[in-house]
């Protein structure tokens, strides 16, 4: 078994003061109690984006109403909020590991507190900005990044940080988290999808990009008839990741690209691997479910979380 990267994670690690955001969330088939065609689904989805992107034209930042940062009223206090996350939650969990950090770091005190799965962490901030009482620090989906940046609740980090450490990052990181010349935020690990392959059911050279790993699927061959036992070539494919790898993008400042001819691609390019039988049905949209399936030797080729690769090397 063998990895390709594939793109990055979707998690940062923003300074905080009270803000607003309005999660966007993209439908999808699976979403309906009757499943609408994918061209369909990614058309109304194109749509939302735009009239969110719309309303934000209408109603500006300066138009809404948000009580202005204060001076912390305990500037040697650090609170930091974090919900569920493969690496930080047992970091900061690990006995002994804070106390140290507070010990080398006189006048510092770091004050961390679990604010469970993502979806109960979005709760929690949306309270605490009502009531006035936010981290200094949270631990964010990336999904949140563009609109808190945008509301003007979190602040610029050029200034806060050493520049070794700045110095240190790579610049696509820098990049993926900067606007209009500001850094906003930091990576909160290293992830990225990548995806594995069985070496004993692909011998010739790995997938080199899309369409390789297309000709291969073509090459193992379809699955006709599914079975419980049914070898697949391919079981998890991410449609973000090939729109990007098309050279397109979710939304702009002004619009959705889910209408331009990079998703269309992306789209067309999944919908021809399901078609043709050479990816698993339900483990297409499911990257548990692929990997799942690569694991049981079920499937020659899957995309998933680097976070994974331990599990895939013990397998």
């Amino acid at each position: 078994m063998s990895t390709k990267t594939l793109s990055s994670s979707p998690w940062a690690c923003p300074i905080l003061v009270p803000f607003a955001v309005v999660a966007l969330a993209l439908g999808g088939c699976l979403a309906r109690e009757e499943p609408v065609p994918p061209e369909e689904a990614l058309a109304r989805a194109a749509r939302r984006i735009d009239a969110i992107l719309a309303e934000d034209r209408v109603v500006s930042v300066s138009e809404q109403t948000f009580s202005q940062p204060q001076d912390p009223s305990e500037p040697g206090r650090v609170r930091f909020w974090y919900c569920t996350h493969p690496n930080m939650a047992p970091l900061i969990g690990r006995s002994g590991l804070v106390a140290a950090f507070n010990k080398s770091h006189p006048g510092t005190e770091l004050l961390h507190q679990y604010i469970g799965d993502w979806h109960i962490g979005i709760q929690k901030l949306t309270v605490g900005l009502a009531a006035g009482d936010l981290p200094d620090v949270a631990l964010v989906n990336r999904a949140w990044f563009a609109r808190l940046i945008a509301a003007g609740r979190i602040v610029p980090l050029e200034d806060l940080l050493p520049v070794s450490l700045l110095d240190d990052l790579r610049p696509r990181a820098i990049e993926a988290f900067s606007h209009d010349g500001h850094l906003y935020g930091l990576p909160a690990d290293g992830f990225c999808s990548v995806l594995f392959y069985n070496r004993s059911r692909i011998e010739s050279t790995p997938p080199s990009d899309w369409e390789h790993l297309a000709a291969i699927a073509r090459a193992l061959g379809p699955v006709k008839e599914r079975t419980s036992d049914s070898q697949y070539p391919l079981g998890h494919m991410p449609f973000l990741e090939a729109l990007w790898s098309a050279g397109g993008h979710v939304c702009d400042a002004s619009k959705s690209g889910l209408n331009e001819t990079p998703a269309h691609n992306a789209l067309a390019f999944i919908l021809a691997l399901h078609n043709a039988g050479l990816a698993h049905p339900h483990a297409l949209g499911n990257p548990a479910r692929g990997l799942d399936l690569f694991l049981a030797g079920r499937a020659a080729m899957t995309v998933a979380s680097s976070e994974e690769l331990l599990r895939v090397r013990r397998a």
